[in-house]
């Protein structure tokens, strides 16, 4: 078994398509002589092997995402590759094949490194870079420490490939040691942080504050500077008046966290101004008294201690509960609350926008943003104009794409926070109009290929939209908005699966994907309860209705093995169907048992009802 590491996504399909070209060039020149003999002790038996990687090709078509053309050229040399642009499915099955022996070679990035435990008699490190930025000692080990097998191997091989002016870069790497840790408790991480101990109630007051996070933290220990340079305490001061403009968090006495509000400051102004004047009015010897020092001492009135308590408001509380970060909040706060005045509900855009994740990891083509929306339906482009969506700024983009910096020195904070926002409303209605697409059903290598993004993105990002989704619901309640998640807890299944509503019970099977829960509803299998009590022929013979409209045509072993395929797949989804339903109708049942125990009058036990056992 061998790992090769590549740079980039691209570099791992095109190392695979070439060691998969060379390894066909050799066997067909070898005509089973020596390279056969070579290959022997790879796989016992050649028929078997290759029955296997037949079976891998064919639970590939099966999957959500059809089977891809580089596998279908590199699997029946077994190789294939791995990376984020493959779908969930795509990649259990690749690695299924890897540690069954069908597939002999992977081609990843470096994130396999890191996740999934597939280890390997040998590896290769193709490149001295992971995407844009060079190896560190941490992530090289990481992938040479693949190599060797526990209790299988009792050594490993790792192989770089370098040039001459890079050896001593891969010396340090071998021998360097590993960089420190390093805390990330700084900018909304720790505002995050802040937040959650005040709304916990694990600290009332500014003081304990400063004494928890200086006390108990690794940045406190390494002393790293935030962001932008500030130290822990600056930082943590910042923070919290970050969180009081923002309503996450009261304070009794703002100036305990460094704010300013103009009503203090005129308030302090107006008192100032009244005591001068009392004192202008007084005779400044009043009586005998005060020349001769009789009666108590008069003393300066102390000044008054601030009072640095906190408390969360019922937005930070909310803000909590659900696990949005505080830029995350404040975005869904100012939709939501849009939202309530004017909601569409004649398409599903206006909603998945409401719940469309802050930080998707998605970034728009401007240019194509700018076409598509000009293309847009009536519907779709009154929503868009509702949410914040602007031609102006989508025409500006196109022509150069915005950033959102952290600061500029001639702007005001409101300014930055403004063009952010804006920003980010769009970034939010590019990935809503992508989820929108895959609720109706479009089939995920369309919406990959009109949106320039990869199959497994769009997986990954219909599994971040349903849990944001449940955040959203989340924060929802907390605030006691019921209609609006009521609304939004409709929508969160079938973000999950990427489906109209009425195939939700069925895409909910392990082994029924979108495409297949279509097909099954338009064959009849409407309901849980009616795939549940079909048999496995008439499964079997949907399924293979559903692959004779495939333009592929096996040949005879290939048949055998697609065949066989779809019977074990028809077996797991009337099994998966049968236990589901059961489920069901048991939570159904006890249900109606809890429901009569509560309205059996007091005293009266369920088991001396008319018709049980011991009720006679």
């Amino acid at each position: 078994s061998v790992l090769m590491f590549c740079a980039t996504k691209d570099w791992c399909q095109q190392a695979a398509c070439q060691v998969a070209g060379a390894l066909a060039a050799l066997a067909h020149a070898d005509r089973g002589g020596e390279f056969q003999h070579m290959s022997c002790p790879l796989s016992a038996d050649f028929e078997e092997t290759k029955a296997k990687r037949i079976r891998t090709l064919e639970a590939l078509r099966l999957s959500p995402g059809g089977l891809c053309p580089v596998l279908a050229r590199t699997v029946p040399q077994g190789v294939a590759y791995h990376h984020a642009g493959l779908t969930t499915e795509e990649r259990n099955i690749v690695e299924e094949g890897y540690r069954m022996g069908s597939i002999l070679m992977l081609c990843a990035t470096s994130t396999l490194a890191a996740g999934v435990n597939l280890p390997a008699k040998r590896v290769i490190l193709r490149s001295l870079k992971a995407g844009n930025n060079s190896l560190d000692a941490g992530r090289f080990r990481q992938m040479a420490g693949r190599a060797g097998r526990a209790g299988f191997d009792s050594k490993g091989e790792c192989l770089v490939m370098a040039r001459r002016v890079e050896l001593d870069t891969v010396r340090h790497l071998v021998f360097s040691d590993l960089s420190p840790l390093r805390s990330w408790l700084t900018g909304h991480q720790l505002a995050r942080a802040l937040l959650e101990v005040v709304a916990l109630k694990l600290v009332s007051k500014v003081s304990e504050v400063m004494s928890l996070f200086h006390g108990a933290t690794l940045r406190s220990k390494t002393e790293a500077a935030g962001a932008d340079g500030e130290s822990l305490s600056d930082e943590l001061e910042s923070c919290l008046q970050i969180l009081y403009t923002n309503g996450f968090i009261h304070a009794l006495d703002p100036k305990a966290i460094g704010v300013k509000t103009p009503s203090a400051t005129n308030t302090q102004r107006a008192t100032a101004v009244t005591q001068s004047q009392q004192a202008a009015q007084r005779p400044i010897l009043s009586s005998a008294a005060d020349v001769a020092g009789d009666g108590p001492p008069r003393t300066p009135p102390r000044p008054t201690a601030i009072d640095d308590t906190l408390h969360s408001t019922p937005l930070g509380d909310a803000l909590v509960f659900s696990s949005l970060d505080p830029v995350a909040g404040q975005e869904v706060f100012s939709d939501l609350k849009r939202g309530l005045c004017g909601l569409r509900m004649d398409t599903d855009l206006h909603l998945v926008f409401l719940v469309a994740p802050v930080h998707s990891g998605i970034d728009p083509d401007w240019n194509h943003f700018a076409k598509l929306h000009s293309t847009m339906d009536e519907v779709s482009r009154q929503v868009a104009h509702l949410v914040g969506v602007n031609e102006g700024f989508l025409f500006q983009a196109s022509c150069k794409a915005p950033s959102m910096s952290r600061s500029n020195p001639n702007e005001t904070m409101k300014v930055r926070m403004e063009r952010d926002r804006e920003i980010l409303v769009h970034k939010r209605f590019w990935v809503a109009m992508i989820l929108t697409e895959l609720l109706g059903e479009v089939p995920l290598a369309k919406v990959a290929a009109k949106y320039a993004v990869s199959r497994g993105q769009l997986q990954s990002l219909q599994t971040i939209a349903a849990t944001f989704c449940g955040m959203v619901i989340q924060f929802c309640d907390r605030l006691k908005w019921w209609g609006l998640s009521a609304v939004l807890g409709s929508l969160q299944p079938r973000l999950s699966f990427g489906v109209a509503a009425e195939l939700v019970p069925l895409v909910q099977l392990d082994s029924v994907h979108p495409a297949k829960a279509r097909h099954l509803y338009d064959d009849g299998f409407t309901t849980l309860e009616l795939l549940a009590a079909s048999t496995e022929r008439r499964i079997e013979e949907s399924l293979l209705r559903l692959r004779a409209l495939e333009s592929y045509r096996p040949d005879a072993a290939a048949a055998k093995q697609k065949n066989s395929v779809i019977r074990a797949d028809a077996r797991r989804i009337l099994r998966e169907a049968k236990a589901a339903w059961d489920q069901q109708v048991q939570a159904g049942f006890d249900q109606a048992g809890t429901r009569a125990a509560m309205q059996a009058p007091a005293g009266v036990d369920s088991s001396d009802e008319e018709g049980s056992p011991g009720g006679r």
